[in-house]
């Protein structure tokens, strides 16, 4: 099954304003695969049961995010027969992150990871940043701002 992540290829992210690296589509499941602590085989193999079925949704929607693949490419590289696997699995992620923070979270830290993979944005935790403490600002806007440790210069 692992053969198939292999064959698909993969984009750069449809939201991204500058060039990053591309992530392989198997970078993406790998990723998922890792962070809700299954193997790449389970995840796109044949199991439909709740622990499974909820990283391979989250697996679609991440793919769709950080490649430029369709949905019939997304639906092969986790070994489903039917496009409308990924479409309902889309719908799901995005139902369960309006009903619950935890998935929220979980949404938003794989993306996290996946945009570094990617050589994305890089964030900081800082003791103070825009009047606010303990907040994550990303060292680009710090830069532009002009100052040191997370304060813009006065």
């Amino acid at each position: 099954m692992a053969d198939v992540l292999a064959s698909v290829p993969a984009g750069t992210s449809r939201t991204s304003p500058r060039r990053q690296r591309r992530l392989m589509s198997r970078e993406v499941v790998q990723a998922v695969a890792d962070f809700y602590q299954l193997k790449v085989d389970v995840l796109i193999g044949p199991d439909r049961s709740r622990r499974v079925s909820w990283p391979r949704q989250m697996a679609t929607v991440m793919l769709r995010r950080h490649t430029q693949l369709g949905v019939s490419a997304i639906a092969s590289a986790l070994g489903q027969q039917c496009y409308t696997t990924v479409v309902y699995g889309c719908k799901q992620v995005a139902k369960r992150r309006e009903q619950s923070a935890d998935w929220d979270a979980d949404f938003k830290e794989l993306d996290r990871m996946l945009l570094q993979r990617r050589g994305g944005v890089e964030f900081v935790r800082h003791s103070h940043a825009h009047g606010r403490a303990f907040q994550t600002v990303s060292k680009k806007n710090i830069e532009q701002q002009g100052g040191q440790n997370g304060r813009p210069n006065q």
